[in-house]
Order: C-alpha cells, then structure tokens, then sequence
C-alpha cells in the first residue's frame, strides 16, 4: 500500500492505466484467478476442495419445523446468537478501526498498520481456532455434552474485554 500511495496511477499490459489502489484488488485476487485457471485448464480442482467433506442430511426439514426446533431450544439460540453478535462485532471494529488507530496515535504509514494487524491477527485468530478446538473437543469429551457452545460463546464475549 505504501509503495502504490506514491503513485496515483499505474499502466499495466492489457488493462491500461488504473488507480494505483485498484491493483491492490489485483494483488489480492490473483491467487483465485491463478487457481481457477488452473482447475479450467487442467481439469484438476483447487487443493482447498479436497479437504471438504460431503455433508449427509438425515432428513428433510422444513422451515416450520426447523423455527418449531428453534423454539424448543430457544435458550442455545439466545447464547449462540449473541455469542456471534459479540464475534462478529469485535472482528469489524479490529478491522475498521485498528488500523487507523495505528496510522493516528503510533503515527504509522498505512503499509506498517497493514503488517501489523496482519501479524496481531494471524498470531490470534490462528491460536484462538485452535486453542478453541481443543478447548471443545474437552469439555465435549467430558460430562458437559454442551461444550462446544458454551466454549464459543465465552470466547466470543470474552474477547471483547480485549
């Protein structure tokens, strides 16, 4: 980002002269065109597909039953769902805010804040995944056959102290 701020527009072959942030969506999408090229040519698929497991339905639930189930267990979808409001809320405000808060307070370049939040990022949304894992996978083992749950719900409202 740093190195396309200097200029404000860039000649590429084949598609002329853009913005120089545009070519940052480029960077960004070129692995997915490379790979759907890859999959059109060859006939191969994307590594990614191979580790996807087909999904079997026990039986076919329509909607009625499915918000008559909802109901029944209306207590696990309070917790879920406000579990995920307080996820979902802190995952935009670290990616809305934290960067700016960077370039403001710290007085980092763009590309800096970029590499930061990157690493803060990597570092502990990885280790939450897993640490999250294997924290459920325990309390799953155990007596609590909720564990899965609960340990997502925690997490998530918990991370928002952070």
């Amino acid at each position: 980002m740093d190195a396309l701020a200097k200029t404000p527009t860039v000649t590429l072959p084949i598609l002329g002269t853009i913005a120089s942030w545009r070519v940052t969506f480029l960077i960004v999408g070129l692995p997915g065109l490379v790979l759907h090229c890859w999959h059109s040519q060859s006939g191969n698929r994307a590594a990614a597909i191979y580790c996807l497991q087909p999904t079997v339905r026990l039986q076919k639930t329509s909607f009625k039953e499915a918000f008559m189930q909802m109901g029944l267990r209306w207590q696990s979808v309070v917790g879920i769902s406000a579990g995920m409001i307080f996820q979902a809320t802190n995952t935009y405000v670290i990616i809305a805010w934290a960067p700016t808060y960077f370039l403001r307070v710290h007085g980092w370049t763009a590309g800096q804040a970029g590499k930061a939040l990157a690493v803060i990022m990597i570092a502990f949304a990885c280790t939450g995944m897993y640490l999250g894992g294997f924290l459920s996978d325990r309390c799953r083992s155990g007596v609590l056959r909720t564990g899965r749950s609960k340990v997502a719900i925690i997490s998530a409202v918990g991370s928002s102290f952070f």
